[in-house]
């Protein structure tokens, strides 16, 4: 069985919950596995993968690289020219996806405001 790897980015507020429901899921399911995860900030990206024995990656694209994801997963305030990996991720034969956004909840429009 192929296991499905999933890697999150940005583990912020919103990003630690999405970390904890994958964790849970992929207690459930043998199929998924945590393949990696990056943060910006350079202290937490290093304490959340040592707490959760990940490599660290210290860019996206060095995560996308890593895993070399079927599927590669942006929010709709993104383009595809904007997108870190995405070329790399076509180029082996995956999949980017650009999904709507969920108002209230882009990471991006978030920090523009503060």
């Amino acid at each position: 069985m192929k296991k499905i790897k999933i890697g999150l980015f940005g583990l912020g507020h919103l990003g630690k919950i999405h970390l904890k429901l994958v964790k849970e899921l992929s207690i459930e399911r043998d199929d998924i596995e945590i393949a990696g995860i990056y943060e910006v900030d350079k202290e937490s990206n290093e304490s959340i993968s040592r707490e959760n024995n990940y490599e660290i990656n210290n860019t996206p694209e060095e995560l996308i690289q890593a895993i070399l994801p079927d599927v590669l997963v942006k929010g709709g305030d993104y383009t595809l020219s904007q997108i870190a990996g995405a070329e790399f991720v076509k180029a082996n034969g995956g999949e980017v996806r650009i999904v709507p956004l969920v108002d209230g909840f882009s990471t991006t429009s978030i920090l523009a405001k503060n």
